[in-house]
């Protein structure tokens, strides 16, 4: 356990303040924290010699593996048309969602000797982490968006909602992200399981397959709504590839709710 307690974990050290302050702290850091973020993104390709080019490569052979092993090997297209195009979109979406609430919860845990030695508002190391998975992501959607073109799918209107529906999802991320880092930094074994737990999701929130192909059961498609990482994978792929949710309107309502 750490030295510090947990009710000075996400305020500075002998903080009175109220929680509109507190905020209003955090918004004034917020350049900070969009600048820590994009250097911890390019100091983690800095000792390489392609460098900041694995930003686009790094996806690229993501899905290429992923469809190898359950597109050719496992077959598990489930009757998708464009089963490239829809793993595309969920393994980058996926990836985004996790990265940046991992990235989030572990933040205070990882940024302890700051904790220490600096008096500032703890939650900007949660929202330096949510915004370093944001700017590593920019990347991957160039990549995703152009992948889907070249596996012949066309450009459409409705891409323009990833420019809302990305946001939201940074911030359910980063929320959900920040409500778990306290747990992690008084309890560290606590990420293990967090770690283990979004290995579960990432085969619960169909990535690989649309889960109408395994139920028909309406109670369980309603239910898997409640899985924020499902909801915005799903969304992604109505705004790119037009392949509506099966509960649209609830899909959407969850998204925002979260």
């Amino acid at each position: 356990m750490s030295d510090l307690s947990s009710a000075e974990v996400l305020r500075p050290p002998g903080a009175n303040t109220s929680i509109k302050g507190y905020v209003g702290a955090v918004w004034s850091l917020r350049r900070y924290a969009w600048l820590t973020g994009k250097s911890q993104v390019s100091e983690g390709n800095a000792g390489t010699s392609l460098g900041a080019l694995w930003l686009f490569l790094e996806p690229v052979f993501s899905i290429l593996i992923y469809w190898l092993i359950f597109g050719l090997l496992l077959d598990v297209s489930r009757g998708v048309d464009n089963f490239l195009a829809f793993l595309t979109i969920g393994q980058v979406t996926f990836g985004f969602s996790q990265r940046a609430f991992l990235g989030a919860s572990s933040s205070l845990t990882t940024q302890a000797p700051m904790l220490r030695s600096m008096a500032f508002p703890r939650a900007v190391l949660p929202l330096a982490a949510a915004l370093k998975a944001f700017a590593a992501y920019r990347a991957e959607a160039a990549v995703m968006l152009l992948a889907i073109v070249l596996m012949g799918e066309s450009i459409r209107v409705s891409w323009v909602f990833l420019m809302l529906l990305v946001p939201l999802q940074a911030a359910v991320s980063f929320g959900l992200g920040m409500g778990l880092a306290r747990v992690v930094f008084v309890y560290p074994d606590t990420q293990r399981l967090i770690t283990h737990l979004m290995r579960l999701g990432f085969y619960g929130s169909g990535v690989f397959f649309p889960m109408q192909a395994f139920t028909d059961s309406p109670l369980v498609l309603r239910a898997v709504t409640l899985n924020p990482f499902y909801d915005f994978v799903e969304l992604a792929r109505w705004a790119t590839l037009g392949l509506q949710p099966p509960y649209a309107g609830l899909t959407v309502a969850a998204a925002v709710a979260w």
